[in-house]
């Protein structure tokens, strides 16, 4: 198995877990008793605990250049967490458990990332990133297909105990994956002093935390939505799964579209379309008129998972690329998604799903608006190697 290849299962098998965890553990916790407004609040912890810890995974991973070795560890610490979940039913121990399993699930993403970037500028061609992050579309296809048509409906409690085996795996194949070391770097941690010298970060974060409060909604109570329209098991696993298998074409020729469209253009196209998305939803009510509407999220996820993270990179010295996709990954999938996940709970516990919808739909016109301003002016020659001097 090619190094190119071993990136690519990593991929697969994280976004499959993502899929199994992300879009129907709100189902699984309904089924043991939890309430609208608690699934908010246990959903939300995993997102919020990456903005207390994602940093400081980041920083150890920048200083010591062993990413390698914490990812591993990592998701050695997530499966054991969750294996202690699964025997949990009180909302108080879950909380608390839940905590534990943000910690170790927070550096998860931008370790991947960080690993994948590291290998591709080694070899000279970091545009084929995209071919290699199409493999997690794929495993999450496959992942929510599966966990829908099989899973939810028969064996919603083994929900757990499948995920917690896929993370194990991820350990597995982390530790055959090369590590091409960059020097190390020593001081205090520089989160702060990026943002200051790169202001065009500090904007797209900015941004991001909008999105993300609108992506973290629809990841956890998607499936409550398609509950509460009598969507069967096996059309929520193809619904979640066309998204993901749409994105796929999209991702392998991500070159091809940034050569002829060109980055700007390609990021706010994938996020001007997501309030059209959050608007349909508010109005439809046969889940198979929802197939045909994942095409928004797959141009989205182009436009987030792939340029959004190339961006981010580009904006950084290679030394302190782990800081940088962790804050992206914090912005979007930490601090956004965890307030998305708990307002989401609040507003769907008073006022149903279509009024999550119209928050999202604000909210996220207001994230594109500020995406739009953060990005028009080009970075300035000199931010990057004042930032290369600083730290």
């Amino acid at each position: 198995m090619t190094a190119q290849s071993r990136f690519q299962l990593l991929f697969a098998l994280w976004y499959g877990a993502i899929g199994i965890l992300g879009n129907f553990f709100a189902l699984y916790l309904k089924s043991i008793g939890i309430s609208g407004a608690q699934i908010g609040f246990l959903a939300g912890v995993i997102p919020f605990a990456s903005v207390l810890v994602g940093p400081v995974w980041a920083y150890f991973a920048d200083v010591t250049q062993n990413i390698r070795a914490l990812l591993a560890a990592a998701c050695l610490g997530l499966a054991i967490s969750m294996l202690v979940v699964i025997h949990l039913r009180g909302f108080g121990v879950l909380l608390s458990c839940m905590l534990v399993v943000g910690v170790f699930h927070a550096p998860i993403a931008p370790f991947c990332d960080s690993l994948a970037l590291q290998y591709l500028d080694g070899t000279l061609r970091q545009q084929d990133f995209g071919k290699v992050r199409m493999w997690g579309s794929i495993g999450f296809a496959v992942s929510v297909f599966f966990t829908g048509a099989l899973v939810i409906e028969h064996w919603i409690n083994s929900l757990l105990y499948l995920y917690t085996a896929v993370v194990a795996s991820i350990a597995i194949v982390t530790v055959t994956l090369p590590e091409s070391r960059l020097l190390r770097v020593m001081g205090r941690p520089v989160s702060l002093d990026v943002l200051r010298f790169t202001p065009k970060l500090y904007r797209l974060l900015l941004g991001m935390i909008l999105i993300g409060a609108t992506l973290g909604a629809v990841n956890q109570y998607m499936i409550i939505y398609l509950d509460e329209l009598h969507t069967a098991g096996w059309l929520s696993g193809l619904i979640f799964a066309v998204g993901a298998l749409c994105e796929v074409p999209l991702m392998a020729r991500t070159t091809f579209v940034l050569q002829k469209l060109g980055s700007r253009l390609v990021f706010l196209l994938g996020i001007g379309l997501l309030p059209i998305r959050w608007c349909l939803y508010i109005f439809i009510k046969d889940p198979f008129l929802l197939i045909p509407i994942q095409l928004i999220h797959s141009i989205a996820m182009l436009s987030l998972l792939v340029v959004g993270v190339m961006l981010v990179d580009n904006l950084l010295p290679p030394q302190w690329r782990t800081t940088g996709q962790t804050m992206y990954t914090v912005a979007l999938h930490g601090l956004g998604a965890g307030v998305g996940v708990l307002s989401a709970g609040l507003i769907y516990n008073s006022y149903g799903m279509s009024a999550v919808w119209a928050a999202c739909l604000i909210t996220g016109s207001v994230g594109f608006l500020v995406l739009r301003f953060a990005i028009q002016a080009e970075q300035s020659p000199s931010d990057r190697p004042r930032l290369w001097e600083r730290i």
